[in-house]
């Protein structure tokens, strides 16, 4: 059984609250949806560049826990808000499939807010050396590297009001 994954932190958990609530209201089943937490800036005073535990929280608990359950998952951002159910979206199969963001230009993909990728996959970006790149750039490399990126035309998301922790405002 596929997977949606939340990445969160302690202090931003009240946005993956209101994520999973806006996957429930969409028909997702409470047992197909998992929060994980990942690395929180305030504890790791010595990294400069928050994009580097995001990435690592991404690649430690997200894609660890599908290797853990042997599952494909859909990988959300925590504060993405749905009004479709992401297990009713067409999938091309043994691709990422990039399925929500805020912004989607010739040359980079902004926000990693739902993207279905297949446990094989979850495997290999396991496996291949740790980027030192933001989490969405590291995706969309690897897909175009390997031939293995589909982007929606247009996102299946949108974001609920607040303020990240790079001081943009959603």
């Amino acid at each position: 059984m596929e997977k949606i994954v939340i990445l969160t932190i302690e202090r931003r958990m009240h946005l993956a609250k209101v994520t999973k609530q806006s996957l429930l209201d969409v028909g997702v089943n409470e047992n197909q949806i998992e929060i994980v937490k990942g690395y929180d800036k305030l504890d790791y005073p010595n990294i400069k560049r928050l994009y580097r535990l995001v990435t690592k929280g991404f690649i430690e608990k997200v894609l660890q826990y599908a290797l853990d359950n042997g599952t494909s998952i859909y990988y959300i951002e925590c504060g993405t808000l749905f009004n479709v159910n992401p297990f009713d979206i067409e999938l091309k199969e043994n691709t990422i499939n990039w399925l929500g963001y805020i912004r989607n230009t010739k040359d980079y993909i902004t926000g990693a807010k739902l993207i279905y990728i297949p446990l094989n996959i979850c495997k290999d970006l396991v496996s291949s050396p740790p980027p030192m790149a933001h989490v969405d750039r590291y995706i969309r490399n690897y897909g175009i590297k390997n031939n293995c990126l589909v982007v929606a035309n247009k996102s299946y998301t949108f974001l609920q009001d607040y303020e990240s922790d790079w001081g943009t405002k959603h």
